[in-house]
């Protein structure tokens, strides 16, 4: 399969065959603009360094534990310090992810909201909040695809502490099937 330009350039600096600077010359000459060049040169840096076992740069990879951050988190409290700041192109009009309109909310929504699954570029699903994909070969995915299970990883807790349960998933299930909360992630007509 052949490469296109942008690929090549990409496939080029983390070979090391051309530089950062080379490969923002050489991507804004191909007509992508200054941000995609400078955000792909960025993420090829991070995805290069093994920032993450699944290749991906944004998400945790598929068996690493979630924790709190190692440093700058001495004497504080979960929830407390002041203003979260998000800085885009585009004021976001809510921090629902199942109410988003386009990718300002989404970005926004993914600070305070996370999934079960997560994709991954290539497709693949990853477990984010559960611990493993359902598929029929596991039993967790009935084969006519009418009932499938998830089992939530242990330890999972909301902001103020309470543990995440089935029936918070089931909440926002049920939330997001009510035709009258005027959803964006589910169309059943």
């Amino acid at each position: 399969m052949a490469q296109g330009p942008i690929s090549r350039l990409c496939a080029q600096l983390t070979e090391g065959s051309i530089s950062r600077r080379q490969f923002l010359e050489r991507a804004g000459a191909t007509g992508i603009g200054a941000g995609m060049a400078l955000f792909l040169a960025n993420a090829n840096a991070v995805i290069a360094s093994g920032g993450s076992k699944n290749g991906y740069a944004f998400y945790p990879s598929q068996d690493a534990a979630a924790s709190p951050p190692a440093v700058g988190m001495e004497g504080r409290t979960r929830g407390e310090g002041g203003e979260l700041r998000i800085l885009q192109w585009q004021a976001a009009t809510t921090a629902n992810c199942h109410q988003s309109v386009g990718t300002k909310d989404f970005l926004v929504s993914s600070t305070v909201q996370e999934p079960l699954l997560h994709y991954l570029p290539d497709g693949s699903i990853i477990p984010n909040l559960v611990t493993e994909v359902p598929s029929v070969e596991n039993g967790m995915l009935a084969e006519d695809l009418s009932s499938v299970t998830f089992a939530l990883q242990e330890g999972i807790l909301w902001s103020d502490g309470t543990p995440l349960t089935s029936r918070d998933i089931q909440f926002t299930w049920q939330w997001v099937a009510a035709a009258d909360n005027a959803n964006a992630s589910v169309n059943f007509d």
